[in-house]
């Protein structure tokens, strides 16, 4: 693939010109291409595609799926309203240009010089994004021109430095009858023609200058104003730095960033902007172990170097150091005062932090701080007023820095997937990586995009064959061995080493802790959860540890509930116990048990919302904190969504621990939540689980009720025999049972075996039980279950043509739930009757039924049952001439329909296309 947007738009694959021209498809691109990081929201494609008008969602999927289309699948699908490109650098002129620029200032000298030229060779004469109208396109075309000018402005100083001078003065040769208005431009213009003038031809262009464009703000234009103007000057001096030594202790930024453009140039940005203010800054870059602070702050410091004449000064402060004690601050004072040239009398931390405030009030010195264990050990060692630039990297947060300095804070995230997989793979020949390709997806799951480990696991990767990397993804795979794996002794790299660094500086509450919620399944915990664990502990004040754990990165704070990355779980699950006070096998055995406990009342107080009325052997909560209250089933089926992944990891916990009761009871409290959800292959997972344990310690009823479940959830997956032979155990169990239960339980059980038998097409027997079911609701005097029953024998009459006698039944269904707090029931009805009005030739009445089953279905949350009234509604408003509001209700459908997932989306996307 070869694609151009630095000024006609192209896009060429496999030698077939695909994309061309100022289209939608060529916007499209030009916006994915020139994002930093490739990714971009739904909302500003449809602005920048759509300008001024209303757009429908699904318009901006339909073009994505088409530019997927011809890129062979590189666009990715919509996640969390984004979208995103997967294409390599090298195949884009905009990717090539920001690549080069990165590595050249990772450069120095011609080498430094000769990339800049490298990426702007990319830039052809014209506007970038040729065609493209419309005010967001305006804007991206002046974020790229502002970014060619800054790369040639770098490209001039870069050729000075390395004494390109015949180069400058032929590239400079414009600017000598209209001095440029850049005041990084004019500098190198005076610098580099200024031997040539005279003291009163400097005079008089410079008083020109100012007079047409103020005062300089740049601080190396106006030293070299200064310069330029003194009487003996011929040239400015070479380096601007003052008298003393000049430090150049940065080390090599070593091997390539990847994933990390938009943030380096975030912070490069703020480093020259305050430079040419002539400002000091102050930049803390924080993550957890491992995500790349150190090659973070190395690359921004080779970035911005060049703008700190005064040199540079490094030290690694080991705050996090395995078998090294954390740098004293004030005996790096002493070194940092000593390499200035400095001498001082003070002798004690606070004096010499003073001297070396004075050292620096008068200089231009970027300091980089790396691995920094708190803010007491960095406050001495920061500069007061001037133009110093700080770059500090710590696994804490540093609180206190913020407190007492203006602080531009960088959270370290981890790499996208997209950059994890050139970690693992840019080293490797083409040959090697195609034969190794189809474990890289696996190999970046299991390191959990973290680049330390990620960069060991590729060193691993070149020195075996294809067997040995599946070996590798074997051992990866088994927690116990994981961090074995990710291990290098020659290159002193160890993930297992790193986090025991972290774990290390832990109170023994907050260690206790997180060892606690390593043993919780995950994905994420709640705040809920975490406080239900210091219960079993009995341990400190957990709010306390909480912090610590979030202040060091080792727990991540998410909008509702909290985080803990793979690696740092696999840590304090098998390499942490014996290293932390209290921690036990009984701690551990009693720690599950609450937070099965925990889950399994959050996830009931939902299904009773749910489903009002419903029985379960859960009993109250005990020493578990309060359930919030929840005051409809909407809001019941929005916390389970938040909730769900971790639920299910709770569910596979109680199993793994043989743990009986948490398992039938947790897997009946969820299975209704997974219907409406359409997972009815996860809830017959947890209910042949919960099947299996059940004869011990369930009663008959109980036990007919998992089978009922199990047979809903086969039904919904076409499964009909075997659930139908569910259904029959379900009887038969009920029978068992006897009294009010068994009765109760055999007439739902009979009810559902009339739904099963209907799609059997054996009609007979599914009235035969229908009926009987509506007999014995009618004697227990459960009336939703009667109003259930008389809608399911309706649905017969309508299905042998039967209409008065299923608008009888169906209306008697309707008037009974409406008495009852059964919404769902009620919405059931109401769909049966948009059907019978239908059939009936009564329109109005069967949209009015149906529009009011849409709306009790939407307050629900209840999305597979919504889609299908609205997919009826549709019809019924085309076969009525109202196209415009049956694309809406299709459109609301398409939209649940891509949450649910399955072929049904592409039918109504199909029908939309039909009808538009």
């Amino acid at each position: 693939m070869e694609a151009r947007v630095l000024g006609a738009i192209s896009v060429t694959v496999a030698g077939q010109r695909v994309v061309e021209g100022p289209t939608k498809l060529a916007g499209l691109f030009a916006l994915l291409v020139t994002t930093p990081g490739c990714a971009v929201s739904v909302d500003d494609i449809a602005h920048c595609l759509w300008e001024g008008e209303n757009a429908p969602p699904n318009r901006v999927s339909e073009r994505l799926g088409a530019l997927r289309k011809l890129l062979d699948g590189k666009v990715g699908h919509i996640k969390s309203r984004k979208c995103s490109l997967y294409v390599p650098w090298e195949s884009v002129d905009i990717l090539r240009f920001r690549e080069w620029t990165g590595e050249a200032k990772g450069m120095w000298g011609r080498d430094r010089f000769e990339k800049f030229g490298t990426a702007l060779a990319e830039w052809p004469p014209g506007e970038p994004l040729q065609g493209l109208k419309g005010t967001g396109f305006e804007v991206r075309r002046s974020e790229l021109r502002t970014e060619r000018q800054r790369t040639v402005h770098d490209q001039l100083h870069a050729a000075y430095l390395a004494d390109e001078i015949e180069w400058l003065r032929r590239e400079t040769e414009v600017y000598s009858k209209r001095p440029p208005q850049d005041e990084g431009v004019f500098r190198i213009w005076l610098l580099v023609h200024a031997a040539d003038l005279s003291l009163p031809r400097r005079k008089t262009l410079i008083k020109r200058w100012k007079a047409q464009f103020g005062q300089p703000q740049n601080p190396e234009l106006k030293l070299t104003v200064e310069d330029l103007l003194r009487p003996a000057s011929r040239s400015p001096r070479r380096t601007l730095g003052r008298e003393g030594q000049v430090p150049r202790q940065l080390p090599s930024a070593g091997r390539p960033l990847h994933g990390r453009q938009a943030q380096l140039a975030e912070l490069e940005d703020a480093f020259v902007e305050a430079r040419r203010k002539g400002r000091g800054v102050l930049a803390v870059l924080n993550g957890m172990a491992g995500v790349g602070k150190t090659a973070m702050a190395d690359h921004l410091a080779a970035r911005v170097s060049g703008h700190f004449p005064d040199g540079a000064l490094y030290s690694n402060l080991q705050g996090f150091s395995d078998g090294a004690d954390p740098v004293d601050p004030e005996q790096l004072i002493e070194r940092f005062l000593a390499d200035l040239g400095v001498e001082t009398r003070a002798t004690d931390l606070e004096g010499k932090s003073v001297a070396l405030r004075s050292a620096l009030a008068s200089r231009s010195v970027l300091i980089v701080l790396d691995n920094a264990a708190h803010s007491g050990q960095v406050l001495p060692l920061l500069p007061g007023e001037g133009g110093c630039g700080v770059i500090v990297t710590s696994r804490s947060t540093l609180t206190g820095l913020h407190a007492k300095k203006e602080v531009l804070p960088m959270q370290i995230e981890l790499v996208d997937t997209a950059a994890a997989a050139e970690i693992l793979t840019g080293e490797l020949d083409q040959d090697h990586r195609r034969k190794c390709g189809h474990y890289v997806a696996d190999l970046v799951e299991l390191c959990g995009r973290l680049p330390m480990a990620l960069f060991v696991i590729s060193r691993q990767l070149g020195l075996r064959t294809p067997s040995g990397v599946r070996a590798l993804v074997e051992q990866l795979r088994e927690e116990r061995t994981r961090l074995q794996a990710m291990h290098l002794s020659e290159n002193e790299l160890s993930v297992r080493v790193a986090l025991e660094c972290s774990f290390r500086t832990l109170s023994p509450e907050a260690a206790l802790l997180i060892w606690q919620a390593a043993i919780h399944p995950g994905p994420t915990i709640s705040w809920a959860a975490l406080q239900d664990l210091g219960r079993v502990s009995g341990e400190g004040d957990v709010p306390r540890a909480i912090g610590e754990l979030v202040d060091a990165h080792l727990m991540e704070r998410l909008s509702d509930d909290y985080r803990m990355h793979d690696l740092v779980r696999v840590y304090a699950r098998h390499h942490a116990e014996g290293r932390i006070e209290g921690a036990s096998p009984a701690l551990a055995q009693s720690t599950v048990r609450q937070v099965l406990e925990h889950h399994l009342h959050r996830v009931w107080r939902c299904d009773q919302a749910i489903v009002p009325g419903r029985e379960l052997p859960i009993g109250d909560p005990v020493d578990v904190e309060p359930i919030p209250s929840l005051s409809r089933e909407g809001e019941a089926m929005e916390l389970l969504d938040a909730e769900y992944p971790t639920t299910m990891e709770v569910v596979r916990l109680a199993m793994d621990h043989r743990l009986d009761r948490h398992v039938w009871l947790l897997s009946m409290a969820l299975v209704t939540y997974q219907w409406r959800r359409n997972l009815h292959a996860d809830a017959q997972s947890n209910l042949n689980a919960a099947l299996a344990v059940a004869a011990d310690i369930t009663t008959s009823a109980e036990a007919a009720m998992i089978h009922r479940m199990l047979a809903g959830s086969l039904h919904a997956q076409r499964s009909h025999d075997l659930a139908a032979w569910h259904l029959f155990r379900a009887v038969s169990l009920s029978e068992q049972e006897g009294g009010d239960v068994g009765r109760l339980s055999l007439a739902h059980s009979l009810h559902a075996l009339a739904t099963i038998c209907r799609v059997q097409e054996e009609p007979v027997a599914a009235a035969e039980h229908g009926e009987r079911a509506l007999e014995i609701f009618r004697s227990l005097g459960d009336r939703a279950g009667e109003a259930a029953a008389l809608n399911g024998l309706g649905t017969l009459h309508h299905d042998h043509g039967e209409y008065d006698a299923a608008l009888r039944a169906c209306t008697e269904a309707l008037r009974i739930f409406e008495t009852t707090r059964d919404l769902n029931g009620t919405a059931n009805v109401l769909s049966t009757l948009g059907k019978i009005h239908h059939s009936r030739s009564e329109p109005e009445a069967a949209l009015a039924a149906y529009g009011r089953a849409v709306a009790l279905y939407r307050d629900l949350g209840y999305w597979r049952n919504e889609a299908t009234s609205l997919r009826r509604y549709a019809a019924l408003l085309v076969s009525s001439r109202d196209v415009s509001e049956a694309v809406k209700a299709l459109e609301r459908a398409l939209v649940l329909l891509e949450r649910l997932g399955g072929e049904e989306a592409q039918d109504v996307a199909d029908l939309l296309a039909n009808l538009r």
